[in-house]
């Protein structure tokens, strides 16, 4: 089923960050586009560092990369 989701903390190295949401499958790319978001922004507040988000498809291949930006939320 679905999409999946990877995060990836991008300061100072790149590292794959493990979260409770990359470890399920979403029926559509808006619904794993969404929740990525959300994730993803707490995140970047709580690794105080951006954090890019990979939504991968049904057949593993890369869908979309998305940015949440740390700098950005403390500007």
């Amino acid at each position: 089923m679905g999409y999946r989701i990877e995060f990836h903390a991008t300061l100072p190295v790149s590292r794959a960050i493990d979260h409770r949401i990359s470890h399920c499958r979403y029926p559509t790319l808006l619904d794993a586009s969404r929740i990525a978001q959300i994730e993803a922004n707490a995140m970047a507040m709580i690794q105080a560092t951006d954090v890019e988000i990979r939504i991968y498809d049904r057949s593993d291949q890369l869908a979309r990369t998305l940015l949440a930006s740390y700098a950005f939320k403390c500007a």
